[in-house]
């Protein structure tokens, strides 16, 4: 049940606030070859990583739609959350099938292997060290007695719980032939910090409508944008970022072609996505002043945002509408 603060449409990805833009550094959004070791820098200098498994889109989109179900619906005394896979796949935008559940229980497991190694600090604010956390706790994947039975495995509970296996093992492996099943469902136990960064909400707004459209550089731009700081304006519903496209800032972004001129250009076209797919932003644009570039970003906030959002589902709805009317019009001239 969402928050009366928070209406719909918008949902929560949990990444901690003061990593900055390194969130979107550590998740290969649509990366032709994934990569087990990430690692980026904040705002602040300090460093993230993320190894033993690739993040990429799907997990990023799974971990945000798990804490959600966690958020609203998990046992919060055990930090767990149980539901079926087929429910993950509907609130990600996923038709169900069996290769989406495996694909979605491979994702999980990669979420399960990963480790982060996450800068701490005092009540200053000051980095006082690193400590390498991990997601989940447990992960165990359930079906139905005449399922196990098929792939001669024990009824018994837990016998399916999750093993470490290699990549290539996985994919063949018995944990994704349950997945498979129609009736499959997964039981996640989230590490204590992290539960506890859900249920105190203390992870950044992002719409997921805008989260699933968007893909590979576009999205990574998308998720860094919603990361920044802004200045809210005075006596307008809008909100304000500007800073300096220089090198670190590029980098952050996991933009590294040679020449600068080029990393702009992608970062433009990024930006022209977003701008595309979420109604939020009003404007976001590179601009030269002087020997400098500039990224200069305005959108709204507060119930000018909300009205935005829902301006757009009714639209979506008016338009499903639609087609629905013509196909039944077209049957009944047939």
């Amino acid at each position: 049940m969402q928050a009366a603060t928070e209406p719909y449409p918008l949902r929560r990805s949990f990444l901690e606030e003061r990593f900055g833009t390194a969130a979107a550094g550590l998740v290969q959004f649509n990366s032709k070859d994934l990569v087990d070791r990430v690692s980026a820098s904040t705002l602040a200098g300090a460093v993230i990583s993320a190894a033993d498994a690739p993040i990429g889109t799907l997990e990023f989109d799974a971990l945000t739609v798990l804490s959600l179900r966690f958020g609203d619906s998990g046992d919060k005394a055990t930090n767990s959350v149980t539901c079926s896979l087929g429910s993950l796949l509907s609130m990600l935008g996923i038709t169900l099938g069996t290769w989406q559940r495996r694909d979605l229980a491979i994702a999980l497991k990669r979420l399960y292997d990963v480790s982060l190694e996450l800068p701490e600090y005092d009540d200053d604010g000051n980095e006082i060290g690193v400590r390498a956390r991990r997601l989940f706790t447990e992960l165990a994947i359930f079906a139905d007695s005449a399922v196990l039975r098929g792939l001669d495995a024990s009824p018994r509970a837990r016998t399916t719980q999750l093993t470490t296996v290699g990549e290539e093992a996985l994919r063949g492996s018995r944990f994704v032939q349950i997945a498979e099943a129609d009736n499959a469902r997964v039981e996640i136990t989230l590490a204590p910090w992290f539960a506890e960064a859900v249920l105190e909400r203390s992870g950044k707004v992002l719409d997921l409508e805008t989260q699933r459209a968007l893909d590979g550089v576009a999205k990574r731009v998308w998720v860094a944008l919603n990361m920044l700081a802004y200045v809210q304006h005075e006596t307008l519903d809008i909100e304000t970022h500007t800073r300096e496209v220089d090198d670190r800032f590029l980098g952050m972004l996991r933009l590294k072609a040679k020449r600068p001129t080029d990393n702009r250009k992608t970062l433009t076209k990024a930006l022209s996505k977003v701008l595309a797919r979420d109604p939020t932003y009003q404007r976001a644009e590179i601009v030269r002043r002087g020997s400098r570039y500039m990224l200069e970003i305005e959108r709204s906030t507060g119930p000018v945002r909300q009205e935005l959002l829902r301006d757009r589902q009714r639209t979506r709805e008016s338009t499903a509408a639609s087609w629905g009317s013509a196909i039944i019009r077209a049957n009944s001239n047939a």
